[in-house]
């Protein structure tokens, strides 16, 4: 009795972990909880405005953040193309990048760094398609 509830347990925390881990990444596994992940997205940001990527060009933002607190960003386009993300310091030092390859979330994309200083941070959105893509993009 005392073995299979050890192993019980160990297999509980095996999936916790993995869902703890899928949450906190935002990359779902299978392609069926990709798919539905990108629908709940694609209803979430209805609100936000769109930005126009022309076909393999690149669109800039930029955002403030703070010093020591958690900076997230998000993109997510109309599906017709891959997008990149990438996030560079006021210095022109790529921080962080996310690129997707798949075709669930191949315009799906999240970012998220600690700064160690305030500042200005630069956003650019890659667009590797041969016509251009309508996204959102939000900060958390």
């Amino acid at each position: 009795m005392t073995k299979k509830i050890l192993v019980l347990l160990v297999a509980m925390l095996a999936l916790t972990v993995f869902v703890e881990n899928a949450i906190a990444n935002d990359s779902p596994s299978s392609n069926a909880s990709k798919a539905a992940f990108i629908a709940a997205v694609r209803e979430s940001v209805q609100h936000l405005p769109t930005h126009r990527v022309e076909p393999y060009s690149t669109e800039i933002h930029e955002i403030q953040c703070r010093a020591g607190k958690l900076a997230k960003v998000s993109i997510l386009g109309d599906g017709d193309t891959d997008l990149d993300l990438y996030i560079y310091d006021m210095n022109g030092n790529l921080i962080t990048s996310n690129a997707s390859f798949d075709d669930y979330t191949k315009d799906y994309c999240s970012c998220s760094w600690t700064p160690n200083w305030t500042g200005t941070f630069v956003i650019k959105v890659k667009n590797w398609g041969s016509v251009y893509n309508r996204y959102r993009i939000w900060t958390d």
